[in-house]
């Protein structure tokens, strides 16, 4: 046989088969392939009537729950209106209804707070101590106060029932709330170009000079400077303030404390500069507006308020302490007289609550805890409370000043006691 012959049959009968392989090997992947898409195909029919199930349920439930949240808001809002209206028309404390005292988390911790103030005094100090208005008022007496309304705040009860209220002021007198808050100053512990102003530690001869005869130089070269800044007007505000914190470009915050004041009277630089017609009418935002536009009269400015305050550095970071060596507690730490109001006493306080436009449009009653003093803060008239820091803060100060009623508790005495359960027969 011709082997050329052979060589192109055995050409022909392999592309035959390979063409025959190919078609059925199409064939088969062709039908798998369709076989996979209508499978496919009918599970995403499947998934997407159970998606279209799940997704019609699922906004019927968010509907609901919506609708349910409309109608419950209204009334919770309408409620806890009603309750704060109630609240600020008590007319006499002893009637007070036991959810009208605000309670929170530092409210509890204040209370704590007194009540380790009081066990850490001298058993004979505790003995002893006695207060101008309050004769029957000892330290003893206001520990078991404050234990007395830790239980009070745990359990519950309207406050009239346990506690006696002794009202500040005269009869029908109301004090004074002002605010205070912690500003933070940027400072150097020496002085350069930028950082040139100085910040006083207190004279060691007790002599207390005033602004202006500082600012012409009285205390220079006699080493009083316990640090520098570089901002007068944020000086200025701490001064009023009466404390505050140094941050460092290092990171290291110390705080100032009041070391003392020259006995010049106070007098508001904003009112000044309303009368040089610097400024139109007395605004914190305008004072500090002009004072910007106009650095070289920042001295004159600032001199007219005669009262220097000095301070002392302290070295415990960024905790700050209050005179009577406890922690500030922002909404509720408030200074006081104490001669008049002692340390570790706690006062029913009516607050002021005002609005964007300052207004004030209803009362709110808070327990508030006596643990510092201000030099300011003479007899029982005024009481500083403290806001906590920055400008937030600050803000605040302005909206918790007002007037209103305000109580020191006292644990109530057997006579007490007996009476309101003959008034209760």
């Amino acid at each position: 046989m011709n082997h050329g012959y052979l060589a192109m049959l055995l050409v022909v009968t392999t592309v035959s088969w390979s063409v025959t392989v190919s078609a059925k090997s199409s064939v088969f992947w062709e039908n798998l392939t369709v076989s996979k898409t209508v499978h496919l195909k009918k599970h995403i029919k499947k998934n997407r009537s159970r998606t279209r199930w799940a997704a019609s349920r699922g906004s019927k439930i968010t509907a609901r729950y919506q609708e349910k949240i409309k109608k419950t808001e209204p009334k919770t809002k309408e409620a806890k209106t009603k309750k704060a209206r109630s609240c600020s028309r008590v007319k006499q404390a002893q009637q007070l209804p036991k959810n009208c005292v605000k309670k929170t988390r530092s409210t509890r911790s204040g209370i704590v707070s007194q009540i380790k103030y009081l066990k850490s005094l001298h058993a004979r100090k505790n003995a002893k101590a006695r207060y101008a208005n309050y004769q029957n008022v000892g330290n003893r007496h206001l520990l078991g106060t404050a234990r007395s309304l830790l239980n009070w705040f745990d359990r519950g009860g309207t406050i009239s029932d346990d506690f006696d209220l002794h009202r500040l002021g005269v009869n029908t007198e109301k004090v004074k709330y002002t605010g205070y808050f912690t500003p933070s100053l940027s400072a150097r512990k020496y002085p350069n170009n930028e950082y040139r102003f100085p910040i006083y530690g207190a004279p060691k001869n007790g002599h207390f000079p005033t602004r202006g005869e500082i600012f012409k130089g009285i205390l220079r070269g006699k080493g009083l400077e316990i640090a520098w800044t570089n901002d007068a007007m944020a000086y200025y505000e701490i001064q009023v303030q009466g404390s505050g914190s140094l941050s460092y470009p290092n990171g290291k915050v110390l705080q100032l404390h009041f070391a003392g004041k020259s006995p010049a009277k106070f007098i508001a630089i904003s009112r000044y500069m309303q009368k040089k017609g610097y400024i139109k009418r007395p605004s914190a935002s305008l004072v500090k507006n002009w004072m910007k536009k106009n650095p070289n009269r920042v001295e004159e400015v600032l001199a007219a308020n005669p009262r220097f305050v000095f301070f002392s550095l302290s070295k415990r970071g960024r905790s700050q302490k209050t005179a009577s060596g406890r922690p500030l507690i922002a909404g509720h730490t408030v200074a006081v007289d104490t001669r008049q109001i002692p340390f570790g006493s706690v006062l029913l306080a009516e607050l002021p609550i005002r609005n964007a436009k300052g207004k004030v449009t209803r009362k709110e009653w808070r327990l508030l805890f006596p643990q510092d003093r201000g030099g300011d803060i003479k007899g029982t008239k005024r009481l500083d409370l403290y806001t906590g820091r920055g400008d937030r803060a600050k803000r605040l100060t302005r909206a918790v000043t007002g007037m209103g009623r305000a109580y020191l508790l006292t644990n109530k005495t057997a006579r007490s006691r007996s009476r309101i359960r003959t008034a209760a027969r």
